[in-house]
């Protein structure tokens, strides 16, 4: 990237292995997070799009450790990765904080120091120092609204831009820009600066994990993973933020491991992986080897697996997760330009080829090797050339195999959406969804 927004990312990869090829496995937050902690794909465990939790018959990474007798800890500044969507599986009482909560904030609070970074430095300082330790750390930056602190929030931002109209634009919800006016490049260009400032913040606080880490003579002998659950779009292929979508702007993410010790300093890893893969290579480098859990990843450390992933796979199912931020007079109103995105999406890359299906037969192909960006959709009208048809072969083939018998259902219908993520939300949580764009 032309704009040196992760100085500490940088200097962490220094020291590390960053692959070149790493996708998530959906292009949100929910999905994302259950493949991480599960090593599952969608198909299988089930929390989407449509239902936004995840089962308490899968076996996450804090459930697994927890039992192998390491100590756990989490903090989350999204109330989609917490108690909410039973992303807390493995975390005992006071062992996972919500820090997006006013009152965690609080307790919490340094200047100039994430709240995640302040809780895990008083963890640090009172874990026992011969246990091993599991610790979760969720950051909502870089996300909507886009307010980074300063000196981040202008270090990236437009001079000639009007950063509190800017502010503003960002703290809207974001269905305004689907059922609204588009917005201009202009500030598209301003909210892509705020963006990259919510970046450096993170990055900074990265960096500051790792100093807590140094400082207290743990950081050579820990496993640190940093990647993310999604990317986001700034008007590429028409669409904002990260819904709607399974392209690559939405779907590849960073992915850095530091091994314990040395020795693979500032390497790269150009095979293909996703985020199910960490579940077995966090298991694999604690020694965890023969845990019963059946998972669809494979562990990034393994030497002599040249090979990687044949294919890439990801998938977005009906989009109720956006339906719920509208009133139903609303949602009606709105029905028109909304009906091209009421549909699932599922998407296979394999070499230069990428195809999305859809079910509303809006079929997407790819030629990666001459268009990266995905501007040229080779199957007009949904119609796949002859030289695509594999690929959509070999999409339902790795659908129907992670599935591994689960039926999705049929695909809901406007009138059908209800969002179950509310059925047991308290009301600090409603307010704090309500203030990211979730629901209104």
């Amino acid at each position: 990237y032309d704009r040196p927004t992760t100085p500490e990312v940088d200097a962490l990869a220094a020291e590390a292995i960053r692959f070149t090829d790493f996708y998530s496995t959906s292009s949100w937050t929910i999905p994302s997070h259950a493949s991480m902690l599960t090593g599952l794909f969608p198909a299988r465990h089930g929390a989407s799009q449509e239902r936004m939790k995840l089962d308490n018959e899968f076996a996450t990474l804090a459930e697994i450790l927890r039992n192998e007798g390491y100590q756990t800890w989490g903090a989350s500044g999204n109330p989609l990765v917490g108690w909410i969507t039973n992303m807390t599986q493995g975390f005992g009482w006071g062992e996972f904080w919500d820090t997006w909560r006013p009152r965690v904030r609080e307790k919490f609070f340094e200047a100039d120091r994430h709240q995640n970074n302040v809780g895990f430095r008083r963890f640090l300082a009172e874990a026992e120092p011969d246990r091993p330790f599991f610790t979760l750390i969720n950051y909502m930056n870089a996300h909507t609204p886009y307010m980074p602190p300063e000196p981040y929030r202008t270090q990236f931002f437009p001079p000639e831009g009007d950063l509190e109209a800017a502010l503003k634009l960002s703290q809207a919800n974001w269905t305004r820009y689907f059922v609204g006016e588009p917005y201009s490049a202009d500030q598209l260009a301003e909210l892509s600066g705020l963006y990259d400032g919510e970046i450096a913040y993170v990055d900074h606080s990265v960096g500051d994990l790792v100093d807590a880490l140094r400082e207290t003579g743990r950081y050579d002998n820990t496993l640190i993973i940093v990647t993310s659950d999604h990317g986001e779009l700034f008007g590429e292929h028409g669409l904002w933020t990260h819904v709607f979508t399974l392209h690559n702007n939405a779907v590849r993410v960073p992915m850095i491991i530091k091994p314990p010790g040395s020795g693979s300093g500032g390497s790269t890893d150009d095979r293909t992986g996703q985020l199910v893969d960490v579940f077995p290579t966090v298991l694999n480098a604690c020694g965890v080897n023969g845990v019963s859990v059946a998972h669809q990843g494979l562990d990034l450390l393994a030497e002599g697996d040249e090979a990687g992933r044949a294919g890439v796979l990801s998938e977005y199912y009906f989009p109720s997760q956006v339906l719920s931020v509208f009133r139903r007079d609303e949602l009606l109103q709105s029905v028109i330009r909304l009906a091209p995105y009421l549909h699932r999406l599922r998407a296979w890359q394999e070499g230069d080829h990428r195809v999305i299906w859809s079910s509303a037969g809006h079929h997407e192909c790819y030629d990666l090797a001459t268009d990266p960006e995905e501007e040229n959709n080779l199957c007009p009208k949904g119609a796949v050339p002859e030289g695509y048809v594999a690929d959509f072969d070999r999409l339902e083939d790795a659908i129907d195999g992670y599935a591994e018998g689960r039926d999705p259902g049929p695909v809901p219908t406007l009138e059908s959406v209800l969002s179950d993520v509310l059925s047991s939300a308290d009301d600090e949580t409603v307010d704090a969804l309500r203030g990211l764009g979730y629901l209104k």
